[in-house]
């Protein structure tokens, strides 16, 4: 299932996170991804740093206080969010999600984005649901949508 909700974060919000981004460091997107995922991740991905820890925490608050996030969702916990970006001919190709990371159970997978472009992402422990929100710049991507799927206006 996918529900795409709108809002997440404020025009004032946005402005924040792509600042932060900008000035963020970005390393091979494969050291995150699980065995099978790494043969098809080719992205970068912000390298951990204190910097981006308050834009974490900003994101996180935002999609775990969304009404609609939770009522489709129902998280019990976030892992940390990881922020990606893909450059020209970069793409994530089709993998199946690890069940764990973090020493978490992941259930869910979400993507905030923009006009289906996607910029920040975690895991979800939860109770079964598929979300993709809408938000943030169009530059930064976790995962991509799906090469064979329409995106959503």
């Amino acid at each position: 299932m996918q529900i795409v909700i709108g809002n997440v974060l404020s025009a004032e919000e946005i402005k924040l996170v792509r600042a932060a981004l900008k000035r963020a460091r970005f390393i091979d997107g494969r050291a995150t991804a699980g065995f099978a995922a790494r043969m098809v991740k080719n992205n970068r991905q912000a390298e951990a740093s204190r910097s981006l820890d308050t834009i974490r925490k900003l994101v996180a608050e935002r999609v775990l206080g969304n009404e609609v996030f939770r009522l489709a969702v129902r998280p019990k916990a976030l892992s940390p969010l990881l922020f990606s970006r893909y450059e020209k001919n970069m793409h994530y190709g089709s993998h199946v999600d690890d069940a764990l990371m973090e020493g978490m159970r992941t259930d869910v997978a979400f993507t905030l984005n923009r006009r289906a472009t996607t910029a920040a992402s975690s895991r979800s422990k939860a109770r079964g649901a598929r979300k993709r929100s809408s938000s943030l710049p169009a530059r930064w991507s976790p995962i991509p949508p799906p090469r064979s799927t329409a995106s959503p206006p």
